[in-house]
């Protein structure tokens, strides 16, 4: 009796390894699916007007194939990184990343849609000559910026959450901040050239009253 008992036991053991054995064998198929693609960074140059987009590397892929917003952009990329150029700032881009097997095809599901909005840097900067306190505002007086269309006045009560306020016009030197609260304030300014943002200022302080 205690012999069938022990074959039994050793049966139901090899049964359950070759079980176990095959499901993992399913679950490393389904495992090699394309991970969600981890950033979208602009270029800091002006010129370039490229960004750098990231991604997740994928079990037994050999290369990755890339696409903006549907379109078919970066063919065949080895690595897990690539430059996309030609791009505008301020505009939204949808990335799609599919991972490719050796024979070319692709290797399990495509990377989940990551939108990005460019906002490109412009490698010029101002500064803010003056803020004036007022009752619950603030006025903002800053130097002219070559070639600027526009600025952009940051302000911020604790110096590290950033509100902002777009003033239009590259001529423009001042502005006035309303709806303020009573204390101290933190302000910084840069330039802006149709969409492309500039390098931030030093921040001045005021106390509003």
């Amino acid at each position: 009796m205690g012999k069938k008992i022990l074959k039994k036991m050793v049966v139901f053991v090899v049964a359950a390894a070759l079980i176990i054995s095959s499901g993992a064998c399913v679950f490393a198929g389904t495992s090699s699916q394309v991970g969600v693609t981890k950033s979208v960074t602009s270029s800091q140059v002006f010129s370039k007007r490229s960004c750098t987009v990231k991604w997740a590397k994928v079990t037994n892929a050999i290369k990755y194939n890339v696409y903006v917003n549907g379109v078919l952009k970066k063919k065949g990329v080895k690595g897990t990184s690539c430059t996309i150029t030609g791009i505008k700032a301020g505009t939204c881009y949808k990335i799609t990343v599919k991972a490719l097997a050796k024979n070319g095809k692709t290797l399990g599901k495509a990377s989940t849609t990551k939108a990005s909005t460019t906002n490109m840097r412009w490698m010029k900067y101002t500064y803010i000559r003056s803020v004036k306190r007022g009752s619950k505002k603030a006025t903002v007086t800053w130097a002219r910026a070559k070639k600027a269309t526009g600025y952009q006045i940051l302000y911020s009560k604790d110096g590290k959450t950033w509100k902002t306020k777009y003033v239009k016009g590259g001529t423009k030197n001042k502005v006035t901040i309303y709806k303020l609260t009573k204390g101290k304030w933190y302000f910084k300014i840069r330039p802006v050239r149709n969409g492309y943002l500039g390098c931030r200022s030093g921040a001045k302080t005021a106390t509003v009253k």
